[in-house]
């Protein structure tokens, strides 16, 4: 019997136990709570999925809500909420119990990977030797399931998408790659359809034809034995799964007014920035130090600084390709998949104010992790070679060993920083300092939520002293301003916000509120109907405007507003309530009592 026959039981038990071991690392994680970014818009304050019925159904595979298109993603929440209620703990555990499948997949991918090529060269052919595949296999999944850099992805339930995506993305890599080895529609069909999967999980799956292509080129070298036409022509139904997806992608983002104008950013500075993500990951990846929850794009941009960074990712491009010129053909496949799967989220089409994101790095880290993984396994062959299986195994097990003993305490240490938002927002203003002016905007809203209103207005104003144009830090201080007592100077944060972003509803309602504290009716009842129009989801807006307009003393449009805000959020029972109180004044005394007893569970009954 030969050495691969008695060693892949073996690797199928030491897949397992890097998978098991992955968990256990990650168990920290069950003791964390829910965190005040994004947490709230998936989970907690999403009502949208506390069911599963037909309507939230409707609901997941209709809406842009937070400016994406992901329904399996809502669908997984959905059902942990049906399951477990809001219990974050067992949410948590559903994220690591699909990181685990995901290095589980990982490591079956690159065991699969290795052992396909069909004419290997010194130093590839060490890798055909049973004991260094084995190794290589095993330090790669250790690397993608252990590193601190992959924590954002799996500690924070938000992120459930990027694990979800992965578990679909490695598995259309691994039925790829027995459609290519053993044919058969089979395998052909599951590669598609857990495409499908993967882009209605994240859309970050949309590089997914390309790197189906460079493993076309290499390992399975099947452009010189079939020709381009019949690659290009079995990528076709990825390709349109993926152009769909990232055409959606782009209406909801520019419905969430989230992309950034060009205007604003030049495309120069996109590049320069770009160049500087590309080298940031990989330095991550190398050195995990300082790993944020925000890379925010610095407040004065010097060109200066980055021109570095572009010009080393170009270097490198061109030392692929030459490389690749001379046989050395994984360089190329590794640098491609690297570049290939960040370019979505790399810059070029800037969302939001994030120069990079760990996040963003779940999947593309998984080809430069390959390639140290598979330098572990050359070593592993290397003794193989001098010293036996023996000397092999000790060599190999002993790397993987200190791989693990130097990522698991940063990952545990780093696993704690999303235990809440204070510890959360406190890490990255450590990390980032004076150019971290959201981290002081999302710390003083910490405080803000637990009425440590004093912490929470120095928060803002450190935000506004470092960024003198960021509406949300100077609308959130004239929140304060007004619940001091200071209504004038709010009045004028809420002015300098609107001026600042004319599209930020939340400014705009904000001050709308003001105007009806104040006595401003028609003022108010202006700003409101500009807030619905611009986020029309906004269901604080629409049952202020009904509010507005019951006081207005015209109930009918009250109720077209309160209906809508109660659409959009079902637990407002102040919508309840003022819709009642409006159905009742148009004499529809059925569908009032109708709405009280809906309301009643929420308190919200007149």
């Amino acid at each position: 019997m030969s050495h691969t026959a008695v060693l892949r039981p073996v690797a199928t038990l030491v897949a397992v136990v890097t998978a098991a071991f992955t968990y256990l690392a990650y168990l920290p994680a069950l003791d964390n709570g829910f965190v005040p970014w994004d947490d709230p818009d998936y989970i907690t304050d999403n009502h949208h999925i506390d069911h599963l019925d037909a309507a939230s159904l409707r609901w997941m595979a209709t809406t842009f809500h937070t400016g994406n298109y992901h329904p399996l993603t809502w669908l997984s929440h959905a059902v942990d909420i049906t399951l477990f209620g809001r219990d974050p703990r067992l949410h948590h555990r559903t994220n690591l119990l699909l990181h685990a499948a995901d290095t589980l997949l990982c490591f079956a991918f690159t065991w699969q990977l290795i052992g396909i090529g069909r004419r290997r060269a010194p130093p590839d052919a060490l890798l055909r030797e049973p004991a260094a595949r084995l190794a290589a296999a095993t330090a790669t999944a250790l690397l993608f399931g252990l590193h601190p850099i992959h924590v954002e992805s799996v500690a924070w339930v938000a992120e459930r998408k990027d694990v979800l995506c992965g578990l679909f993305f490695l598995l259309t890599l691994l039925a790829y790659l027995r459609y290519t080895t053993r044919g058969g529609r089979t395998a052909y069909t599951v590669a598609v359809a857990t495409t499908a999967l993967a882009l209605l999980a994240k859309p970050m799956a949309v590089s997914l034809p390309v790197v189906l292509l460079l493993l076309d080129l290499y390992p399975l070298e099947r452009a010189r034995r079939l020709g381009w036409r019949r690659l290009l022509l079995e990528k076709v139904p990825f390709a349109l799964l993926a152009g769909g997806s990232a055409g959606v992608t782009v209406i909801a983002q520019a419905q969430m007014h989230a992309v950034v104008p060009v205007a604003r950013l030049p495309i120069a500075d996109r590049l320069l920035h770009a160049g500087h993500a590309l080298c940031l990951y990989l330095g991550k990846l190398l050195w995990p130090a300082c790993l944020s929850p925000l890379y925010e794009l610095p407040p004065d941009f010097h060109p200066g600084g980055e021109t570095i960074y572009l010009t080393a990712a170009i270097a490198l491009t061109v030392a692929a390709a030459v490389a690749w010129r001379r046989g050395h053909r994984l360089t190329l496949t590794v640098w491609g998949y690297y570049v290939s799967t960040l370019l979505p989220v790399v810059g070029i089409v800037q969302v939001g104010l994030q120069a990079a994101a760990d996040r963003y790095t779940y999947l593309p880290l998984l080809a430069p992790e390959l390639a140290i993984g598979l330098g572990v396994g050359w070593l592993t062959g290397v003794a193989r070679r001098r010293g036996g299986l023996s000397a092999a195994a000790a060599g190999g097990g002993l790397l993987c060993l200190l791989l693990t003993g130097a990522l698991v305490p940063i990952t545990r240490a780093q696993i704690h920083i999303w235990h809440d938002g204070e510890s959360l927002w406190r890490h990255a203003i450590t990390c980032g300092g004076d150019a971290a002016p959201q981290a002081w905007t999302n710390l003083g809203v910490v405080y803000d939520d637990a009425g440590r209103l004093e912490e929470a207005v120095r928060c803002y104003r450190k935000a506004v002293t470092i960024r003198p144009t960021s509406a949300e830090a100077i609308s959130r201080l004239g929140t304060a301003y007004a619940r001091s007592g200071n209504l004038a100077t709010a009045r004028a944060a809420f002015t300098e916000a609107i001026r600042l972003s004319p599209g930020y509803a939340v400014a705009r309602t904000n001050l709308a509120r003001l105007d009806l504290k104040e006595g401003r009716l028609a003022e108010a009842i202006a700003g409101l109907q500009e807030a619905t129009r611009l986020t029309p989801t906004y269901a604080r807006a629409h049952s202020l405007l009904g509010a507005a307009y019951l006081m207005a003393g015209d109930p009918v449009r009250a109720i077209s507003e309160l209906r809508a805000a109660i659409t959009h959020d079902p637990t407002s029972a102040t919508a309840y309530r003022n819709l009642t109180r409006a159905l009742m004044l148009t004499g529809d005394t059925a569908g009032a009592a109708a709405v009280s007893r809906m309301a009643r569970p929420l308190g919200g009954t007149p």
